[in-house]
């Protein structure tokens, strides 16, 4: 096997992983402003179907109990907690949306850096 061979088949580098998270960061705020622009509009009925089930937790009501879903009761609850922060509309809704996309980038990108370091 030549030397060629051999560097076309290398695990990703702390650099290349570091360049993959630049990458998805630097794309991410595409999402931004089309959220941002978006808030004043209605969301989407999967998106308004979490946010719904986010709501009834907030007012104490356990999930699946009045809103049935196959998703796990992390979705609902990561809803829930974003509309507490930044408030039960469409627009704390985008936002949540915003933010749960980012820590999943960023946690990936850890993850994917031990598993390949």
């Amino acid at each position: 096997m030549d030397n060629h061979q051999r560097q076309s088949h290398h695990l990703p580098t702390f650099a290349d992983s570091s360049l993959a998270l630049a990458d998805g960061l630097a794309r991410h705020p595409v999402g931004w402003v089309h959220s941002f622009s978006a808030a004043g509009h209605a969301i989407g009925t999967r998106r308004g179907e979490y946010a719904y089930a986010g709501q009834l937790m907030l007012q104490g009501i356990p999930p699946y109990e009045l809103a049935y879903n196959l998703k796990l009761p992390g979705t609902y609850f990561a809803y829930a907690l974003g509309m507490a922060v930044f408030g039960q509309n469409v627009a704390g809704v985008h936002l949540t949306l915003l933010v749960v996309n980012s820590l999943t980038i960023l946690f990936v990108f850890l993850l994917g850096r031990k598993l390949l370091a």
